[in-house]
């Protein structure tokens, strides 16, 4: 993905994280999700790897840029639940090309390390929707649930804004089976 689609999808990700940062102040609840405190919102970006295998003959390229877009809240200090929207890109197979997005929820696990950072942990599924096109099977749409995990580090770096570093792996069905894919992000979320 060249630098101009890299800025656009950061553009994107602004965009739906500011506005809901503004409106989270005017909330009445500490969290949007049911039964949880310390509620937050936020944006990734990073890179996204498929886990495919090249044809011989054909030229692969197994990644791209991706983003995630999620909210969140905890249940006392070391657990919570993370929502998401999740976009993998697009990556080119065997003279083809497929693309996964999903939506996520996740069990989160936080360590606490001092009053900044915080190792985090996550267990949950993706529903995921995948296309895949070729010169034979034309375009191909696949949707399915699939396991997700990860781990991070979060840091605090002001009194409401926070920077994540994670990687995360997502099970999606493709049209020949089920992949993982890797991503890798750096973001910010906002906590109220």
């Amino acid at each position: 993905m060249g630098s101009n689609n890299l800025l656009k999808a950061f553009a994107v990700c602004c965009a739906f994280v500011l506005p809901l940062s503004v409106n989270a102040q005017d909330s009445a609840s500490r969290s949007w999700l049911p039964f949880t405190d310390y509620g937050y919102v936020g944006a990734s970006i990073g890179q996204a790897e498929y886990d495919i295998d090249c044809p011989g003959g054909f030229s692969c390229d197994d990644n791209d840029t991706g983003f995630k877009i999620f909210a969140g809240g905890r249940i006392r200090n070391f657990f919570g639940v993370e929502l998401a929207y999740v976009d993998m890109g697009e990556t080119e197979v065997g003279g083809g090309t497929s693309e996964a997005s999903g939506v996520n929820i996740s069990a989160v696990g936080y360590l606490p390390l001092n009053e900044r950072f915080s190792f985090f942990g996550k267990i949950g599924t993706t529903y995921g929707w995948t296309d895949t096109s070729t010169a034979t099977l034309g375009g191909v749409e696949e949707e399915d649930f699939g396991l997700s995990y990860g781990v991070g580090l979060n840091m605090e770096f002001a009194q409401q804004w926070a920077a994540r570093a994670e990687w995360e792996r997502h099970n999606f069905e493709f049209v020949q089976d089920d992949r993982d894919i890797d991503l890798f992000t750096v973001g910010v979320s906002f906590k109220f």
